[in-house]
């Protein structure tokens, strides 16, 4: 066979696989090319969602999960170390949880504008405030606190009040968790007495407490077993106590720094959860308190129209020797969603000295309040202390939210005559309005149309006791909390 018929066939087999090499690459360039095609798509499309993302990202990620964030960046900080934090106050507490630490206080500024009506004139050349009715600013509250609890198992609380002349508030120790009685508190503390008196200033509906809270023994020195149990659906206080000058019935008294040998006291508080749902945004609270309080000095009891500034509408005047005395709190609270209502009675009952001759009086008060979120809110409750709790906007007005708005009212009587002791008789109207602009800061608002019988009781001079006469006052208060 010659060269040229070898190559021949050489060259037709190239020519042929080229051919067909051709033909097959055609389909899969335009496979590729609609591959192309489909990944600008779909990138263009991760483009557009990564856009959206970031245009509402401020919405999507809440300051709940930046928080749990940064608790897990920082999280392998060592047994001994501290972290601070902050949750609706400043907050400290080592790696491994064993020590716990709360740092804050309150700010409270209250302004009050008073009419007095007839009142003024009435008291013309009386020598008592009632002649000159004015209005008034002042710094209500300006406390700080420091708190802590080592293993979940001691407590410890110091508060202190600089508002007129420092004063000590709160200071006590807890044993937490003991077997039987539950926690053991001793020092200087609120005795378990009173819903409204018990849940923190911070979180009252009223920018002052009712009439009736002239009963209420507030803080004294003492020691008091307490617990929750049924799931925190009960909950009991039970103390001894010694009086100090807190307690409303004894303000001649520097307050917080007088104890008198021989006045001991024992009061007790039950609390129970008769229906409680949606995580408390429906429930009902019964409450009932006792306190059993020996005597040896004079008691007197007086009373503001609800307004810190005001002079004192009624007043028993001092009730001479007293043996003992009785006071009886009966509570009733609800929350259903975002309505909520309160009421509280109250007695004291007197027992007078045997040397005296002197009938034994008794005096009550009572009031019933409701509000209202207009913003949706509910008023929390703390279920293993039997009390209100803070309430937290659903958006915050620094963040460009609406804050919580509430409107509330309340109506309270408080009767401070009896078995010839013309204390005077007491009825406030208040309508209030509240902004929460966040959890932790607040604008309040109070109207009070107030009606008495007997004004001044046995607290003015002869010749102007038996006087009827009422007032309107307007409240408002800047109040801050950390």
């Amino acid at each position: 066979m010659s060269r040229v018929s070898r190559v021949v066939p050489v060259l037709l087999g190239t020519l042929i696989a080229g051919s067909t090499l051709a033909g097959a690459a055609e389909p899969a360039s335009k496979n590729l090319e609609r591959t192309v095609e489909a990944l600008k798509m779909r990138l263009r499309d991760q483009e557009r969602r990564i856009a959206e993302l970031e245009d509402t990202q401020s919405e999507q990620i809440r300051r709940e999960d930046i928080r749990k964030l940064v608790n897990e960046a920082v999280g392998d900080i060592g047994p001994d170390d501290f972290r601070l934090y902050w949750d609706h106050g400043m907050r400290a507490k080592t790696g491994d949880g064993r020590l716990k630490m709360k740092f804050g206080g309150r700010l409270m500024y209250d302004w009050t504008w008073m009419e007095g009506n007839d009142i003024e004139n009435d008291f013309a050349g009386s020598g008592t405030d009632f002649e000159n009715l004015e209005d008034g600013k002042e710094v209500r509250r300006a406390r700080l606190y420091w708190q802590g609890e080592w293993n979940k198992k001691i407590k410890f609380k110091w508060q202190y009040d600089w508002a007129d002349s420092p004063v000590v508030k709160d200071l006590y120790l807890e044993l937490k968790a003991l077997p039987v009685v539950g926690n053991l508190r001793m020092g200087h503390f609120k005795e378990p007495f009173g819903l409204e008196e018990l849940t923190s200033s911070r979180f009252d509906t009223f920018i002052e407490q009712a009439s009736n809270d002239v009963f209420v023994p507030a803080r004294n020195a003492g020691f008091m077993l307490h617990d929750a149990i049924l799931d925190d659906r009960v909950t009991w206080a039970a103390g001894l106590f010694q009086d100090t000058s807190d307690d409303p019935a004894n303000d001649q008294y520097d307050e917080g720094q007088a104890v008198r040998d021989g006045d001991e006291q024992f009061t007790m508080r039950v609390t129970g959860l008769p229906w409680y749902a949606e995580d408390g945004r429906q429930l009902l609270h019964a409450g009932f308190a006792y306190s059993y309080r020996s005597r040896e000095q004079n008691l007197r009891f007086r009373q503001r129209p609800e307004a810190h500034l005001s002079p004192r509408f009624i007043n028993t005047g001092n009730l001479g020797m007293i043996d003992h005395e009785s006071r009886i709190g009966a509570e009733l609270a609800g929350v259903f969603g975002p309505f909520h209502f309160a009421g509280e009675y109250m007695t004291s009952l007197v027992q007078m000295s045997r040397d005296v001759n002197q009938e034994d009086p008794s005096f009550d008060g009572w009031y019933v309040q409701v509000g209202y979120f207009l913003t949706g809110e509910h008023r929390p409750y703390k279920k293993s202390s039997g009390y209100f709790n803070r309430v937290k906007p659903k958006s915050n007005w620094d963040e460009g939210g609406t804050g919580a708005w509430e409107i509330a009212g309340r109506y309270s009587q408080l009767d401070l005559t009896d078995s010839g002791i013309d204390g005077g008789v007491m009825e406030n109207y208040t309508l209030g309005l509240n902004w929460y602009l966040n959890p932790n800061v607040r604008i309040m608002w109070n109207y009070i149309h107030t009606q008495v019988e007997d004004l001044g009781g046995l607290g003015v001079p002869v010749a102007w006791r038996g006087i009827d006469d009422d007032a309107d006052l307007f409240l408002m208060r800047l109040q801050v909390d950390f």
